[in-house]
């Protein structure tokens, strides 16, 4: 069974939500970490576009169960 990814952000500590919604973030984090790769190998100027960015990532949730 698959859920959506809100519903797996309020996962109520479901080990099957939570396992997916571990696969989804894995995904993101491979996406970024190719992006800050880009970021690295594109050149301007003789200098890594990644020395020339602010790079912020982060998350609302830090345990979305319940929302208090």
């Amino acid at each position: 069974m698959t859920f959506g990814h809100h519903d797996l952000t309020h996962n109520g500590r479901d080990p099957v939500k939570v396992e997916q919604l571990k696969i989804l973030e894995l995904a993101k984090m491979k996406v970024f970490a190719t992006f800050l790769k880009q970021l690295r190998d594109t050149r301007e100027a003789g200098v890594s576009l990644l020395d020339r960015t602010m790079v912020y990532f982060g998350s609302n949730l830090g345990d979305a169960s319940t929302h208090g």
